[in-house]
């Protein structure tokens, strides 16, 4: 009920799956979770495979490589842990909600590419939370409507050598040069 009704929740599992005679082997899951559709579990395959593909995914993002080489790390992860969930989704669902698990928490899903060299975020809009229970109390927001309000606040080029006023008047000033008439909150010092 907590899931806007043009939502899925994806909660990646991390964990070790029987292989017979007493065996198993690490892997990873998901389970996809919507407002109107069943509970689906989705088998992704091999942890060891799949972390290796982390690993250079996360060695190609901190180094400068050709860009055919980034796309196939981009795309075989895509196929790895997003393709089988995004088949899976039913109808009208245009935002995700990705709770990682294990190494795939060093993923960012959003520059995953998809067989048409398309990002994941072009397809979905994406949230993060680290449980699903995370949505539990939380206010729903409705998804790219005009009703989607969200407020961002940046706090940028502090003034650490300037010493506060007494007044704590939290008026806008011209400091050293630099404007800070972005409105200081009232209470607060600039």
């Amino acid at each position: 009920g907590a899931l806007p009704a043009d939502a899925a929740l994806v909660e990646f599992v991390a964990y070790n799956r029987y292989t017979g005679h007493l065996d198993s082997e690490p892997a990873y899951g998901a389970l996809v979770l919507t407002r109107h559709a069943p509970i689906r579990w989705i088998p992704l395959g091999s942890a060891v495979a799949i972390d290796a593909q982390v690993r250079t995914y996360q060695k190609y993002m901190r180094k400068r490589v050709r860009e055919t080489a980034l796309t196939g790390v981009l795309t075989g992860l895509y196929q790895s842990i997003c393709a089988p969930v995004t088949a899976a989704l039913p109808q009208g669902i245009h935002r995700l909600i990705i709770s990682p698990d294990g190494n795939l928490n060093f993923v960012s899903f959003a520059t995953l590419l998809n067989s048409k060299n398309g990002f994941l975020a072009d397809e979905y809009d994406l949230d993060y939370v680290a449980s699903g229970r995370d949505l539990i109390g939380r206010p729903r927001v409705a998804s790219k409507g005009a009703s989607d309000r969200r407020m961002l606040v940046i706090f940028a080029d502090p003034a650490y050598g300037r010493i506060p006023n007494a007044t704590g008047s939290g008026t806008s000033k011209i400091v050293g040069g630099r404007n800070d008439s972005l409105a200081a909150l009232p209470g607060t010092e600039r």
